[in-house]
């Protein structure tokens, strides 16, 4: 994640995209979910390294659970489907195929054998929230 695309110009878009995240999930997550994964963005956030795509790992953060909310519910295991909802949510505001990869990555492969599971533009039967 360290290597931005664009060399780092769009840090007021990456801020702006994040709490789009934020506002989005609100409406999906129950609200437990919800405050568990912006308790995880803060910690992943204090961790962080400045070289880091701050952006990428704070929707990582917040998306890590989003595949429990019902509107992303589908066939395959709630962190599959939240990296599927991540990546949508990235690929329709813009993002680069190459920018998204590494989020959809770590979210999906957080379980130990998942590792296998390398499409993030699967296209889920769940509906977008």
């Amino acid at each position: 994640m360290a290597n931005r695309p664009n060399g780092g110009r769009d840090r007021v878009i990456d801020a702006d995209v994040v709490q789009l995240a934020e506002a989005h999930l609100g409406h999906c997550l129950h609200p437990a979910v919800l405050s568990h994964s912006q308790r995880v963005r803060h910690l992943a956030l204090s961790m962080a390294s400045a070289a880091d795509d701050l952006a990428a790992l704070q929707i990582a953060a917040l998306f890590h659970d989003a595949g429990t909310a019902s509107d992303y519910n589908g066939p395959d295991r709630f962190e599959v489907e939240g990296a599927h909802a991540a990546a949508r949510f990235l690929a329709a505001r813009g993002w680069a195929p190459e920018r998204i990869k590494p989020i959809w990555d770590g979210i999906s492969t957080r379980p130990r054998g998942l590792r296998r599971m390398r499409d993030p533009y699967r296209a889920s039967s769940a509906k977008q929230c």
